[in-house]
């Protein structure tokens, strides 16, 4: 049971990494096509 503990953490991790890269990326595009 540890061992999946650890590979959610490490999911939820990279997950989170991947959503703030992806929202950081969306925000420039947006402010790209307001001006």
């Amino acid at each position: 049971m540890e061992g999946s503990c650890l590979g959610d953490r490490a999911t939820n991790l990279a997950s989170g990494q991947f959503g703030k890269l992806v929202a950081s990326r969306i925000q420039r595009i947006s402010e790209r096509a307001e001006r």
